[in-house]
């Protein structure tokens, strides 16, 4: 989503994102911090990440209790890749930022997490779901978007 001559065709999706993108496939600073996100990402991380943990990836059974499912794309990376992921689904979710927070705050371990890497991470996940070709079928309107991607490009640049 980040390359200008994507031809994917998102005003197919929803008139006047095509536009919104352009803010950020034209914009060298995101794309250089999302280029170096990348190379850490594609590097061979310490900690067995899900790979897709979001909320969708989550059970609650009476027999089980809470249980993780579709592990299909587990893959050695960094410890802060599924929380970023998960935190960018409640961003895009439209969670108030309080439930956030205390989403984050019920996570164990995260006090070592490399924070500017964590909310890149964030960051890149919104403007993939919103303008790249792993679209959710969200119900928000343009300025909605346009909103999340700039929040997104401020999570990038933190």
């Amino acid at each position: 989503p980040f390359d200008p001559s994507n031809l994917f065709p998102l005003d197919d999706i929803q008139h006047g994102l095509k536009k919104r993108a352009k803010s950020i496939t034209d914009n060298n600073s995101i794309k250089e911090k999302v280029n170096q996100l990348g190379k850490i990402y594609l590097s061979k991380g310490g900690t067995l990440c899900h790979g897709d943990f979001y909320p969708g990836s989550i059970m609650i059974t009476k027999r089980h209790g809470l249980r993780v499912i579709d592990p299909e794309f587990s893959f050695p990376g960094p410890k802060e890749w599924d929380l970023a992921v998960f935190v960018a689904h409640l961003y895009l979710a439209q969670t108030h930022i309080s439930l956030i927070q205390k989403s984050l705050d019920l996570f164990t371990g995260i006090d070592d997490l490399d924070e500017s890497l964590f909310w890149g991470f964030v960051g890149t996940e919104i403007i993939r779901r919103l303008i790249g070709l792993a679209q959710l079928p969200l119900e928000l309107t343009l300025q909605e978007k346009e909103d999340l991607l700039q929040q997104a490009c401020l999570f990038i640049l933190k």
